[in-house]
């Protein structure tokens, strides 16, 4: 029996590859986030505040679980959709940032890419 699965995903490997396709199924989408980072924001009482701007592209019309990737959590985050960040309306926060991730709801009509400010 083991022998019959192993060949079974073997064949289907081999259809895959050959196709460039895939042969079961809708493709997942593969969220991409680059960061550029700014120098700290130095506050009056001479606390240092990180921050950066986040690229994402690979978001799909609905809940999307983003990894961000930064070595803090955002206390703050600013949504900009669109290419350029400057397409108004079409996202928001799902729920709070954490250590490892920002949550993005796309609207129906929203962006599938753009960027987010985040602040320590």
């Amino acid at each position: 029996m083991r022998n019959l699965i192993f060949l079974a995903v073997v064949v289907l490997a081999v259809i895959v590859l050959a196709h460039g396709f895939p042969v079961l199924g809708p493709v997942l989408a593969v969220i991409a986030v680059t960061p550029t980072y700014f120098i700290p924001e130095v506050g009056l009482n001479g606390g240092q505040r990180r921050r950066a701007t986040l690229t994402i592209t690979g978001l799909t019309a609905s809940d999307n679980t983003v990894p961000h990737g930064l070595p803090y959590t955002p206390s703050r985050i600013s949504l900009r959709p669109g290419k350029d960040g400057t397409t108004p309306g079409g996202w928001s926060e799902t729920s709070a940032a954490d250590a490892t991730n920002i949550y993005i709801t796309v609207n129906t009509n929203g962006s599938t890419l753009g960027k987010v400010d985040v602040i320590e």
